[in-house]
């Protein structure tokens, strides 16, 4: 009984105790409220490490923003005062997603990246100098909400890369002028009467949202940005996004493209390089590795006079195909990148299709383009994989090669085709685009359609492909890329490694390519 009653005493004592605290809660927040303006707005700053009396625009810029001192001083960059035409104009933010097209030859990645010139770096300098980001936000991408659906490598181009972010425009490039008004009004005419309704009749007709609005709308804003862009950079397009886009989460899709020169193909380069005159010594255990030009201006101009006119047959493409092919899937990709390990989940990927097209001549010179698409890629993980499969179609190895390559348990060592070759040729954002579907006034991500901005990016593909060839003519990287081919004895190689007679051929994939160092990633392309 006696503890019943301590119990039932202990309850009362506890609830009489509540009732206080919550009287003596509400005279404080009666006697204490205070506005939000006096309160100092600490809410995420201990959660990112920073000082909690410091306001975040205290930070200084990206060392890789030529926002910069540091960088500006490397590469001399002046930020002189801007004078923008139009600046008097009343400004509205604006979410945008901009259609990129990049030669990626002078640039160390596109990534922003301490010390080295990147091409997201000349972006956000050409959109401070436009007026389209402030001072406050320059040198800061987070601040204006800066995304981007692929992180491409040191020399590789794109056409089709897109980033998201928030912008300063004009009120007069965000309102359809007059002009554009009227070019809308004669477009929905012509739609009505063409569907065979009454014009009259239909008062909507006038105000119906069309295309052409959205190809038109941001145009004046588009051509401003490209004014400060160097010429290896351009802006095929500007369109109003949702305010919660972002382009590395939402684009579903990517496709890369490979110009694969038809000499490669050439079923015995040990004896190429011989009848030049070019002894291949291979590399012996301990040895050091080849330098990243390992052959002389002279006996690169004797194997280039040799090649040039190789045209590839049609079982060498056959088997290319069937290499191609074998990519298709979900598969475990740890030995076609860097720094994952067999059975890692990660380095899972979903390729949807992986073909080649027909030869192309160019100056002389035979091409064969490849298009990959899928979902996402790992670093270096293209170039790996057009490696592998141009081994196979010039039967340096055996197609099961392949299937030990993409086993899950297995370690292979892959080589790694120059960069000079990929290009990023289109972004896809399917899901974006049905999850929009209900607000009309905002135009799809969807380049496949034909139009100026469409128009714009196949001139900068055909740019992009004219640039490789010209390249090949002034570096030979491809033919550089045999040579170490042959020095490592990737042949040799693949035969004992199928043999289960594993041989290092040194560290080649990992040391003879200058490509920029980043890891990889699950939702964008470092390929």
């Amino acid at each position: 009984m006696a503890g019943d009653n301590t119990n039932e005493s202990g309850s009362n004592n506890n609830n009489n105790k509540s009732g206080q605290k919550r009287n003596s809660n509400r005279r404080n927040n009666n006697s204490n409220k205070r506005s939000k303006k006096d309160v100092p707005n600490t809410h995420h700053t201990r959660k990112h490490g920073f000082d909690e009396n410091k306001d975040d625009r205290d930070k200084p810029p990206h060392e890789g923003s030529f926002a910069f001192e540091g960088m500006r001083q490397q590469f001399g960059v002046s930020l002189e005062p801007r004078t923008i035409i139009g600046e008097d104009q009343n400004t509205l933010k604006r979410k945008v997603a901009l259609l990129l097209g990049f030669v990626g030859t002078k640039y160390a990645g596109f990534q922003i990246n301490g010390g080295q010139r990147s091409i997201q770096a000349e972006i956000e300098l050409a959109l401070y100098r436009a007026g389209m980001i402030s001072d406050m936000n320059f040198g800061k991408p987070h601040k204006y909400s800066w995304s981007m659906s692929a992180r491409t490598d040191k020399g590789v181009h794109a056409c089709a890369q897109v980033c998201s972010l928030k912008v300063e425009l004009f009120e007069t490039e965000v309102q359809p002028s007059q002009q554009q008004l009227k070019e809308m009004e004669k477009q929905n005419i012509a739609a009505v009467k063409e569907s065979g309704e009454d014009v009259e009749k239909d008062v909507g007709a006038t105000k119906r949202s069309t295309p052409v609005s959205s190809e038109l709308e941001l145009e004046a804003a588009r051509k401003r940005l490209e004014e400060y862009l160097p010429p290896d950079i351009r802006v095929m397009d500007m369109l109003r996004t949702t305010r919660n886009m972002c382009a590395k989460t939402q684009r579903d899709r990517v496709r890369y493209q490979y110009m694969i020169p038809s000499f490669m193909l050439q079923e015995d380069w040990k004896q190429v390089l011989t009848d030049q005159g070019i002894t291949v010594e291979v590399k012996q255990e301990g040895e050091e590795n080849a330098k990243r030009t390992p052959l002389t201006e002279e006996q690169v101009a004797a194997v280039k006079t040799a090649v040039e006119g190789y045209r590839s047959t049609e079982e060498q493409r056959s088997r290319l195909q069937a290499a191609l092919d074998r990519y298709k899937g979900t598969n475990p990709f740890h030995n076609f990148t860097k720094g994952l390990q067999p059975g890692q989940p990660q380095a899972n990927r979903f390729i949807e299709y992986f073909r080649m097209q027909d030869p192309i001549v160019i100056d002389g010179v035979e091409w064969i383009p490849t298009q990959v698409l899928g979902q996402s890629f790992l670093l270096h993980q293209i170039r790996k994989m057009i490696s592998m499969a141009i081994d196979v179609a010039r039967g340096a190895a055996p197609l099961e090669i392949m299937d030990k390559a993409l086993n899950k348990t297995e370690r292979v060592r892959v080589g790694i085709a120059p960069a000079q070759g990929l290009f990023l040729e289109m972004s896809f954002f399917g899901g974006y685009n049905r999850r929009k579907a209900q607000n009309q006034d905002l135009p799809n991500l969807d380049w496949s359609q034909e139009g100026p901005a469409k128009e714009r990016w196949k001139a900068f593909r055909h740019k992009i492909r004219q640039h490789i060839v010209e390249e090949e003519k002034q570096q030979s990287n491809f033919i550089q890329y045999m040579f170490l081919q042959e020095y490592y004895n990737f042949t040799n190689y693949y035969k004992e490694a199928l043999a289960g007679k594993i041989t290092e051929p040194g560290a080649y994939a990992e040391s003879s390519d200058g490509a920029q160092e980043t890891k990889p990633d699950d939702t964008t392309s470092s390929s």
